[in-house]
């Protein structure tokens, strides 16, 4: 069996030919120190090469027998064999190597642990003392700030109260607060004075505010009835305007009825009396037409019209001086016919004429009659220009 020694005496590391395979014989002490050597990588492979070029198998040069191939790569497993086999033993050192850590933190933790015990131990007596020390100081500064919390706060006065006499059922002995006793005292006391004040100040602003709340109450609740007071007053004087308007709109317009009925009734009485005064003067102006057309008659030898031709005795007047013989008689009923139909043809338009009063110095039968010849409405008459 063939040994080769690779690193120095100190190291102890050997490569043993073992038959299946080339060992490295690695001290577990000394594992850590080897695979930590920056030469172990080149020094284990070279020991291992020497160890496989002294072995038979690589003195063979012919490889055309299947036995000598086959050798060959028997020495090449072995060498692989031997890899396998020294990778193990790192594996192990790296495994070792990760648990370390945790041995080492595991050691650290008691160490500290145990330190701090011993640190609290030793200075238990001052931390207790402190301690002692701390709540007295706290207890004091709870009774010195009663009255800046309350005031922060905005106590009311049953919070002050109420903080007023737990700091009046607070112990004051000696006993009570040792080496505080006076500090006790003297805060109780003058916190005792700033609450009773405080309580005072403030009883006195919460009457106040509820005065000035029952003033502010009384005078929004006169001013909603003095509003819903108005509201009816307003309401009544509109109703009451509004009554008003519509008995003077009643009012004047049944006056206004009532004058249109008087004015209606004096229009038709001045139109009676205007058509009476019409008809009067026209019955007067007629009355005058007759007489005048009876006295042209008369003059012109027209029989009135209650004598007639047929009068066995016609009597004979004189016009002038010329005497109407009974050669003239068929001439005068000639004429007698003509002046008649005219006449009567006069009567007509003055009868459909609306003889109102005129407009200028024209009589309106004047008009009437020339404007009647114009159109040829009058027999026998006719105007010559």
């Amino acid at each position: 069996m063939a040994t080769a020694e690779i690193i120095p005496s100190e190291t102890a590391l050997a490569i043993v030919d073992k038959g299946e395979l080339f060992e490295a014989t690695i001290p577990a002490e000394k594992a850590l120190t080897i695979f930590t050597d920056e030469r172990a990588a080149e020094i284990i492979i070279e020991g291992v090469r020497t160890l496989a070029n002294e072995a038979p198998e690589a003195a063979i040069v012919d490889l055309t027998l299947k036995k000598n191939r086959a050798a060959i790569n028997s020495l090449g497993y072995k060498v692989t064999r031997s890899k396998t086999a020294i990778d193990e033993i790192g594996k192990k050192v790296a495994a070792d190597l990760k648990e370390l850590p945790k041995r080492v933190d595991a050691t650290r933790k008691a160490i500290k642990e145990g330190l701090d015990a011993l640190a609290a131990e030793i200075k238990q007596p001052v931390a207790a003392y402190e301690a002692r020390i701390q709540a007295y100081q706290d207890r004091l500064d709870w009774i010195w700030n009663r009255p800046l919390t309350l005031t922060n706060a905005n106590a009311s006065s049953a919070e002050i109260e109420a903080e007023l006499k737990k700091v009046n059922e607070l112990p004051t002995s000696a006993e009570e607060w040792k080496e505080f006793h006076g500090q006790a005292l003297n805060g109780i006391q003058e916190t005792t004075s700033a609450l009773a004040k405080m309580l005072g100040n403030k009883q006195k602003q919460e009457a106040e505010a509820a005065e000035l709340a029952r003033l502010r109450a009384e005078k929004e609740e006169r001013e909603s009835r003095d509003a819903a007071e108005r509201q009816v007053r307003e309401g009544a004087e509109k109703a009451r305007k509004e009554a008003e308007e519509s008995a003077r709109r009643e009012r004047e317009a049944a006056e206004s009825r009532e004058r249109s009925a008087r004015l209606a009734a004096e229009n038709a009485q001045h139109e009676k009396e205007l058509a009476e005064q019409r008809e009067q003067q026209a019955n007067e102006q007629l009355a005058q037409l007759k007489a005048q057309m009876e006295a042209t008659q008369r003059a012109i030898g027209v029989p009135a019209p209650h004598q007639t031709l047929a009068d066995p005795e016609p009597k004979v007047e004189v016009v002038g001086k010329k005497a109407i013989t009974p050669t003239t008689i068929d001439g005068l009923t000639h004429r007698k016919q003509i002046n008649t139909e005219a006449l009567a043809d006069i009567m007509t338009v003055l009868n459909e004429a609306d003889l109102k009063t005129p407009s200028n110095s024209f009589h309106p039968w004047a008009k009437a009659i020339a404007i009647a010849i114009i159109k040829g409405q009058i027999r026998h008459v006719s105007i010559a220009y």
